[in-house]
């Protein structure tokens, strides 16, 4: 497993100033509606070229269109990009216009640059915006590359151009950001990483690494540990794997009352067991890991943003594998909570170690418990991967999650929980099965399956379709996406509110 130095970009803030700008080039937003008089030193070390533009139209603030000029003097390259209109401009469009630019410039072989703040939002609002823009789009897995690495641009450095009087609520958002967007890479490393470097020893041994140098609490369960537990539904799931289970707590402990549980469906690789998954696509499976990953990096954020809210993180590990050990449908197995569970399909697998995690966060005396899972292909195909989807018994914590959602755009759709499909997943020879009617309301069922193992305020979160994706998006590079991340370090810093 690599866990080199996560490498980030540098970023600083300094006074806005046309005339003294370190780098060679140098991003300006732009208005639709804008006049060229407003730009007019600009246009002075452009020989009137963006007058011109702007007299014959050639560039108007469109969304996201780019113009770029030769300078007399540094910066040798000002590089116009559209805003849109002022008044639909928010967070999520200086995210995309900041990973726009941020993109373009290292296409052509730029190693830093300068942008200037944008306008229409609050300082802090704008400058974390573009941290994370520039920063979540610029990311990328390459530990695994050795040739041709001299031919591969990466932007190194870039600054942030503002007001005398914005500089201190600037610095503070990079400050916070850095954190939180540092958190995102890890959650990105640990999906992407091939199933070969992160077996449950192997995920062990990095989270252990990732927990040196803060006051993180880890403990790990090893396999015989979690079989005298009687977590027999994580022990069935890594029946057939040659790598042992391991369960891994994080605590992070602050001095407030509330005690938010994240568990983390950590299938390291899902071949979906003896019921073997078909061969297209398998290789994604590595990312069935994506939730794990999510709540180790949030508890990592947490921790370095030291906020005031006790968070425990729990993360059964294991392989999903055929073998002639493996588990296979009808079998019956004892959970954690003492209720049995009949096996109608071994790729429905992740529910399985959900369970026993779920019964186990009890332990703890949760405030709220909140978990992650690659879970079902029926949610991706109800939503895509725009959104992933919600399911809570609790209507105040389903509005914490959504909200915080909302805010930093990974975006969340309240699902039901259909108390008539119940019946679906009950079993003629156990209390339970693991699968419900084929090809109807999959997601839900599997929802239904989980809220059989919780007795406290809960939520969960199907990440299937955001988890991952197969193609970039704005501040999205292929691969692992990190999504999670950004909303429960919002909703637990926002916690009481």
């Amino acid at each position: 497993m690599c866990y080199d130095i996560i490498n980030m970009i540098e970023v600083n803030s300094t006074i806005k100033d046309y005339l003294n700008v370190r780098h060679k080039a140098l991003v300006v937003g732009v208005f639709e509606g804008q006049q060229a008089s407003d730009f007019k030193v600009l246009n002075e070390l452009t020989n009137d070229e963006i007058f011109e533009d702007f007299k014959t139209n050639e560039f108007n603030g469109e969304l996201k269109k780019i113009s770029m000029y030769h300078s007399k003097k540094e910066p040798k390259r000002i590089m116009f990009i559209g805003l849109g209109k002022r008044e639909e401009f928010n967070k999520e469009r200086a995210r995309e216009c900041a990973a726009h630019a941020a993109k373009f410039l290292q296409n052509r072989n730029f190693k830093a640059f300068s942008i200037e703040l944008f306008e229409g939002l609050e300082p802090y609002d704008a400058a974390y915006a573009i941290n994370e823009g520039i920063q979540l789009a610029l990311y990328n897995f390459l530990y695994y590359k050795t040739r041709e690495l001299d031919k591969i641009n990466q932007i190194t450095k870039y600054e942030i151009k503002c007001a005398k009087s914005n500089k201190k609520d600037v610095d503070k958002a990079i400050e916070h950001s850095n954190k939180v967007i540092k958190a995102v890479y890890l959650a990105r490393d640990l999906a992407n990483e091939p199933s070969s470097d992160k077996n449950p020893d192997l995920m062990v041994k990095r989270i252990k690494e990732e927990v040196k140098g803060t006051t993180l609490k880890l403990k790990v369960l090893d396999y015989e540990e979690i079989k005298k537990l009687g977590m027999n539904l994580i022990v069935a799931v890594n029946k057939g794997s040659a790598y042992p289970a391991k369960f891994v707590i994080l605590e992070h402990k602050a001095k407030a009352k509330e005690k938010v549980v994240l568990v983390g469906k950590g299938i390291t690789f899902d071949s979906g067991g003896i019921q073997l998954k078909p061969e297209r696509g398998l290789e994604e499976m590595k990312y069935d890991i994506c939730g794990a990953a999510t709540v180790v990096a949030t508890l990592k954020a947490v921790n370095e943003l030291n906020l005031n809210i006790n968070v425990v993180g729990l993360v059964p590990l294991t392989e999903n594998m055929p073998s002639g050990a493996a588990y296979k449908p009808g079998d019956i197995f004892k959970s954690y909570s003492g209720k049995t569970v009949e096996i109608l399909h071994t790729d429905a697998e992740g529910r399985l170690i959900l369970a026993d995690a779920l019964a186990y966060a009890k332990k703890f005396k949760p405030s709220a418990v909140i978990d992650l899972a690659t879970l079902t292909g029926a949610c991706v195909v109800a939503l895509g991967n725009e959104y992933a989807g919600l399911f809570s018994n609790d209507e105040t914590l389903s509005n914490k999650i959504k909200n915080a959602g909302d805010s930093v755009y990974e975006r969340v759709w309240p699902m039901p929980l259909v108390e008539e499909y119940k019946d679906d997943i009950k079993s003629a020879f156990a209390d339970i099965k693991n699968l419900g009617e084929r090809g109807s309301a999959g997601a839900i069922t599997a929802a239904l399956f989980l809220q059989e193992f919780i007795d406290y305020p809960w939520a969960h979160i199907d990440i299937a379709g955001t988890a991952y994706i197969l193609k970039d998006k704005p501040y999205k590079p292929k691969g692992g996406t990190g999504f999670g991340v950004r909303l429960l370090v919002e909703m637990l810093e926002n916690w009481k509110k």
